[in-house]
């Protein structure tokens, strides 16, 4: 896939206009195994147990997107937990879970001063529009 970046020369009154192609970088496998490592957690509670992504950082707070199937049966006060890569257990703050109307998905947080990777979040429309996604 390429990437275009124009670039605007002004001479005198006219206009030039450059395009540089710049060529995104494939990751290999072990690389992408890497990163889905360092931006998953396991969430274990009174339901089911299930994974789900690190999606944001505000301070010492962190943003998890899950399947919402996930954490239905917590109830706010319960006790939650997420477990990141480095095996170190964080309780799920319960009253503060977020179910996404209409999708399977919730968004719940948990504290940490440690530093864990954050999943880059795409946009699906353009990968659409790229022709990334194949519809028949």
């Amino acid at each position: 896939m390429m990437n275009f970046r124009n670039t605007a020369v002004f001479i005198g009154t006219a206009a030039l206009v450059l395009v540089q192609p710049q060529v995104a970088v494939n990751l290999s496998p072990a690389e992408v195994a890497q990163t889905a490592k360092e931006i998953t957690v396991l969430i274990q509670g009174p339901g089911p147990s299930g994974s789900g992504v690190i999606i944001q950082r505000k301070g010492d707070i962190y943003l998890v997107l899950t399947a919402a199937h996930v954490v239905n049966s917590t109830s706010p006060g319960e006790e939650a937990y997420v477990t990141t890569n480095d095996d170190i257990l964080h309780d799920i703050d319960t009253r503060k879970i977020i179910n996404l109307p209409g999708v399977d998905l919730a968004v719940m947080e948990f504290q940490s001063n440690n530093s864990y990777s954050i999943a880059n979040i795409g946009n699906s429309g353009q990968a659409i529009q790229q022709g990334f996604f194949i519809t028949e």
